[in-house]
C-alpha cells in the first residue's frame, strides 16, 4: 500500500515536472503563432512582404520580444520598414483585438521614396488595438488609407518617442524631431502630444543658383491637441478622395526661425515668437508620391519643367489649396529681414498676424496688428491692418482647368475674364499710419478703409476709399509750394474719399467721384474717366506694363469746389504774413491768378480766367471743365507735363471754368 502510493506520487511528480519543462516551449509556440497571424494580417491587407526574426518569451515577466521584422511594400517605389525589436509586456487578446502593458520598438527604419526615417525607440504604454496596429506597412495610396484604418482602432495610455530622423541623402535634405509625448489616445485620436523641438537644413542650391549659406529652420516647445493620427495619415493617401476632416484641434509652436538663401531678396531670415493653428482640417492630396518625387528632382537638377510637368504641377498646388481648410492662424511677434544685394536692406516685423476663416481659396479675414517696414532709409507702421472676405474662387478655378489642360498654358485671359480672375476683397482697412519719406518727412494717416460695392463677381465692379486725418508736411518743390507757404499751410490735414469703376468690356476706368468736405474750410469733387484701361494692368510687370499703360488715355474731367471759408482763411493768413491788407491781398492775388491763367491758356480762356478770378474775390462755387486738347492725348504724357506746372499741364488739357455765388 505504502509502496503503490509512494509509486503513484512519483509518478505524479515526474508528469509535473514535465509539463514545467514544456512549458516554455508550449509558450513560445503559442506566441510564434500568434505574432505570425498578426503579419498574416499586414500581408493580407496591404500586400506587403513581411518577415521576423526570432520570437522569444519572457515567462516571469510576461512579455514576448519580436526581432528583426521587415516590411516591404510591392512595387518599384514601395517603402521600407525595419524594426530591430518589438518588446510587448503583458500581453493579452479578446476578441480579436490586442493588449498590452507596455510596446517598444527598438531601431525603427522606414524608408519612401527618397526619405528615410530613422527612430531609436518609440515606447506605448497602456495599448488596445489591432494586432496588425502594432506592425504595418508604410506607403502612400491604398497602403496609407490602411494605415489609417488600423490607427482608427488604437487606443493607448501614452507614447514617447525621444528621437524623430528624417533625412534625404540625395536631396542633402535633414530633419530632427525631439522629445515626442503622445497623451492619452482614442481611436487614434491624442488628446494632446507635446514635442521638444524640431530642426531642418538643406542645401542652398535647392533655394537658389547662388549658392551662400544653406536653409536652415528650427522651432522650440510644440503642442497639439486633438490631433487625429488617421486624419494625417489619410491626408497622404495622394488619390484626392474623401471630405476633409478634423486633423489638428489646436496647435502652439513655439520660436519658429529659419534663414534662406534666395536668387533676388539674398539672405532671408524670419522669425515666429508662437505660431497658433485652430481647427485644422484635411483631405487626402490627389498628388501621388511619384509627382513629388519627379517635381524634387527637377528643382534638384535645375531641369526646366516639360509642359506637361508643369500642369502636373500646377494640379498639386490647386489640390493642395482645397485640401486644406482651418478656422484660425494666428503668428505673434513675427519678423523678416533681406539683404536685397542689389538694394539696401528690407525688414518687415508685426506684433500679431492672424488668418481667419480658410477654405477653397476663400479666407474671411486677414488681421494684422502693430506691423512696421523698414527700407532705403525710409519706414512705415501701421497700427491695425484687415482685409475681409477675400475670394479667389475664380482664379483657383481657372488654375484647376490649365491643369486638367482645358485651357492652353500660354494662353492670357480676355480682359473681362481677366477681371473676374483677380481675387477680390469685399473691405479693407488700415489705422494709426505713419510713414517716413527722405522727401517729405513724416506722413500720418488716421484711418484708410476701402469696401467693393456689388457681389464680386459683378462687372463693372465699384471699389471705395475713404481716408481720415490724412496729415502730411506741406510740399516745398512744387509750382504751388509758394502759395501754400503765403497761406501759412505747413501740414496738410485732410480726409477724403474716393469711388472707382472699371468696365472690362469698354476698358473705361471711371472715377465716379473723388470727394473732400470740411464745414470750415471747402467742398471738393472731381469725377471723370480714363480709356484703353487694360484690366490685365494690374498683374502686367515689365516691358508689359509699360506697354499697357501707355495706352491709357484721358477723356473729360469735371471739377467742383465750394469755398467754406478756406480760401478766405488762407489769403487773409497770407496777407498777414506780408503785413498788408487782407482785401488788398485777395483782390491783387485774384487779378495775378486771371492773367496767369490767360497767359498759360491763351485768348480763348478769358471768359474761364475771368470765372476764376470771381470766385477767388468772392468765393461760392467754382466749377471747371478739364477736356484733352487732343482724343489720344495718355496718362503718362500728362504725369511727365505736371512736372513743369501749370505751362506743361495747359500743354495736354483745355480748361472752361463757371463760378457762381452762394
Amino acid at each position: 500500500m505504502n509502496t503503490r502510493a509512494i509509486t503513484i506520487a512519483a509518478a505524479a511528480c515526474l508528469l509535473l515536472l514535465a509539463g514545467f519543462a514544456a512549458l516554455p516551449w508550449a509558450v513560445d509556440r503559442y506566441a510564434t503563432a500568434k505574432v505570425d497571424k498578426a503579419l498574416d494580417d499586414v500581408r493580407v491587407r496591404s500586400t506587403a512582404v513581411v518577415t521576423r526574426g526570432a520570437v522569444s518569451v519572457d515567462i516571469g515577466g510576461r512579455s514576448v520580444a519580436v526581432r528583426d521584422v521587415a516590411v516591404d511594400t510591392p512595387g518599384e517605389n514601395g517603402a521600407r520598414l525595419r524594426i530591430a525589436l518589438v518588446t510587448i509586456e503583458r500581453p493579452s487578446e479578446s476578441g480579436g483585438r490586442i493588449t498590452a502593458a507596455k510596446v517598444r520598438f527598438d531601431d525603427v527604419v522606414m524608408s519612401l521614396g527618397r526619405e528615410t526615417v530613422r527612430v531609436p525607440s518609440v515606447t506605448l504604454t497602456g495599448y488596445a488595438g489591432p494586432p496588425q496596429g502594432l506592425v504595418t506597412a508604410t506607403g502612400s495610396g491604398v497602403v496609407a488609407r490602411t494605415q489609417a484604418e488600423i490607427a482608427a482602432g488604437v487606443w493607448a495610455d501614452g507614447a514617447t518617442i525621444p528621437l524623430i530622423e528624417i533625412d534625404n541623402d540625395k536631396a542633402g535634405v535633414r530633419r530632427r524631431v525631439t522629445d515626442v509625448v503622445f497623451g492619452p489616445t482614442e481611436a487614434g485620436v491624442a488628446q494632446r502630444v507635446d514635442v521638444g523641438g524640431a530642426s531642418a537644413r538643406a542645401p542652398a542650391r535647392l533655394f537658389s543658383t547662388r549658392g551662400g549659406l544653406d536653409f536652415e529652420a528650427s522651432t522650440g516647445a510644440m503642442s497639439f491637441e486633438g490631433l487625429s493620427v488617421p486624419a494625417l495619415l489619410r491626408f497622404l493617401a495622394g488619390d484626392g478622395q474623401g471630405k476633409r476632416e478634423a486633423a489638428i484641434a489646436k496647435a502652439s509652436i513655439e520660436r519658429i526661425a529659419f534663414s534662406a538663401p534666395t536668387a533676388t531678396m539674398g539672405l532671408v531670415k524670419g522669425a515666429i515668437g508662437r505660431l497658433e493653428i485652430d481647427d485644422l482640417r484635411l483631405r487626402a492630396l490627389a498628388a501621388p508620391g511619384e509627382t513629388l518625387e519627379l517635381l524634387q528632382s527637377k528643382a534638384e537638377s535645375g531641369e526646366p519643367l516639360t509642359p506637361a510637368e508643369t500642369r502636373r504641377k500646377i494640379t498639386l498646388m490647386t489640390d493642395a489649396t482645397r485640401a486644406v481648410a482651418f478656422a484660425r492662424v494666428g503668428a505673434f511677434d513675427a519678423s523678416l529681414d533681406a539683404e536685397r544685394p542689389a538694394s539696401t536692406p528690407l525688414t518687415l516685423a508685426a506684433e500679431r498676424v492672424v488668418f481667419a476663416g480658410y477654405a477653397d481659396a476663400a479666407l474671411e479675414r486677414v488681421v494684422t496688428m502693430g506691423a512696421r517696414i523698414a527700407w532705403d532709409g525710409r519706414s512705415a507702421t501701421i497700427g491695425e491692418a484687415y482685409v475681409d472676405q477675400i475670394d479667389a474662387a475664380n482664379l483657383l478655378a481657372h488654375a484647376e482647368r490649365v491643369g486638367r489642360d482645358e485651357i492652353l498654358l500660354t494662353t492670357t485671359p480676355a480682359p473681362d475674364e481677366m477681371l473676374g480672375l483677380v481675387p477680390r476683397a469685399r473691405r479693407a482697412g488700415v489705422s494709426g499710419v505713419e510713414l517716413l519719406t527722405r522727401r517729405h518727412g513724416v506722413v500720418r494717416v488716421g484711418m484708410i478703409r476701402t469696401g467693393a460695392r456689388g457681389e464680386n463677381d459683378t462687372v463693372p465692379n465699384r471699389i471705395g476709399l475713404r481716408v481720415e486725418d490724412f496729415e502730411a508736411a506741406a510740399p516745398t518743390d512744387r509750382w504751388y509750394s509758394k502759395y501754400l507757404a503765403d497761406a501759412g499751410v505747413e501740414r496738410l490735414d485732410l480726409d477724403f474719399r474716393v469711388l472707382l469703376s472699371l468696365d472690362p468690356t469698354t476698358q473705361i476706368l471711371k472715377l465716379d467721384g473723388l470727394d473732400y468736405s470740411s464745414p470750415e474750410i471747402a467742398d471738393l469733387h472731381l469725377e471723370g474717366e480714363l480709356a484703353q484701361v487694360d484690366p490685365t494692368l494690374a498683374v502686367a510687370t515689365g516691358a508689359e506694363f509699360v506697354d499697357k499703360l501707355s495706352r491709357v488715355t484721358l477723356q473729360p474731367f469735371t471739377l467742383r469746389l465750394t469755398d467754406k471759408g478756406g480760401i478766405a482763411g488762407a489769403l487773409a493768413s497770407a496777407a498777414k504774413a506780408q503785413g498788408t491788407d487782407p482785401t488788398a491781398y485777395r483782390n491783387v492775388f485774384a487779378q495775378e491768378a486771371k492773367q496767369r491763367m490767360e497767359a498759360v491758356l491763351g485768348p480763348s480762356a478769358e471768359a474761364s480766367a475771368t470765372a476764376t478770378e470771381l470766385f477767388l474775390r468772392t468765393g461760392g462755387t467754382l466749377e471747371a471743365r478739364i477736356v484733352p486738347r487732343s482724343p489720344d492725348t495718355t496718362l503718362l504724357r500728362l504725369l511727365g507735363l505736371i512736372r513743369l506746372g501749370p505751362e506743361g499741364v495747359a500743354q495736354a488739357l483745355d480748361v472752361s471754368v463757371l463760378s457762381r455765388a452762394l
